[in-house]
């Protein structure tokens, strides 16, 4: 597992993961509350995921592939 953080709030975080496959995510408030997102996975190169949230959101993103 690899932990992202996004300390600015955003509607997208972004990850470039570098593990050549699709991933599963959880997405975390900086409480530690999970959040749901649209979840994104870059299908050609297989690298990055993007979440994409109705309202800004600081806090962290567990990937695991």
């Amino acid at each position: 597992n690899s932990v992202f953080e996004f300390r600015t709030p955003s509607k997208e975080w972004v990850v470039d993961h570098n593990l050549h496959k699709i991933v599963s995510v959880q997405t975390y408030d900086s409480r530690g509350i999970e959040i749901i997102g649209s979840v994104v996975q870059d299908l050609v190169s297989y690298d990055s995921v993007t979440v994409r949230f109705n309202q800004e959101f600081s806090g962290f993103m567990v990937v695991r592939g």
